[in-house]
């Protein structure tokens, strides 16, 4: 059993034979994302697996600024094994509304999504007198995600991120930035499809203030490594 951060990507899959293509690109966007941190990285089929790492919540703040990735989870790794996860269930402990969802990629599983569901609701039940089943309003949802790979994951947070495609995906372009907000938020629509741009700013003086100028400095700073400018 590990804990590892899931990674997920939803615009990527639309991409056919070029899949191969933009996964590799998002993949190479994080790594150089987590440049400062320690971790391994596993690109699994439509996942990608970060583990082994010591700043977890450093990690998943960096993430959130990646493009292309779709949401983000903490997740216990268990082997597609139906007692193993069965055991890991009846320990986890819940007194609040909730639903269990289970996503069989492995066809090879031996029990269909909705039996199983059925089932790791059960567990839950009996283990934790509190809890209740609402499939309509949970406030907690139990993911079972069963994998390809004979590995799965098991997780209750979402956290859902900027979507979009990978920055480097299209040309570089340049960012005309001013003081104001529509420039800004043009860089970062720019980014979302792929566009990794640099920053340019015509600085007025004397007809705008030195306030001015820090505003657009400022401005620069925050959006820098959002829009890949170097």
């Amino acid at each position: 059993m590990n804990k590892v951060i899931l990674i997920r990507f939803n615009e990527i899959h639309l991409k056919g034979g070029n899949k191969k293509y933009f996964t590799k690109l998002l993949i190479s966007n994080i790594k150089y994302a987590l440049k400062d941190f320690e971790y391994k990285i596993e690109n699994i089929q439509n996942r990608i697996v970060v583990r082994d790492y010591l700043d977890e919540d450093g990690i998943i703040d960096t993430l959130k600024c990646v493009f292309g990735i779709h949401s983000i989870s903490t997740a216990i790794e268990l082997n597609n094994d139906v007692k193993e996860i069965e055991d890991y269930i009846s320990s986890i402990k819940i007194d609040k509304k909730f639903k269990c969802e289970v996503n069989r990629a492995d066809k090879s599983f031996p029990i269909k999504s909705n039996n199983f569901n059925a089932d790791l609701g059960e567990i839950i039940l009996n283990n934790n007198e509190n809890a209740v089943v609402d499939i309509h309003n949970p406030d907690i949802i139990v993911h079972v995600d069963i994998r390809e790979n004979g590995k799965t994951f098991i997780f209750y947070n979402v956290i859902y991120t900027y979507s979009g495609l990978p920055l480097g995906e299209t040309r570089d372009g340049l960012l005309l930035l001013s003081g104001g907000i529509d420039s800004p938020v043009a860089g970062f629509c720019m980014a979302k499809r792929g566009l990794r741009q640099d920053i340019l700013h015509f600085d007025s003086f004397p007809y705008t203030s030195p306030q001015a100028k820090e505003k657009v400095i400022t401005l620069a700073k925050s959006i820098k490594k959002l829009i890949g400018a170097k």
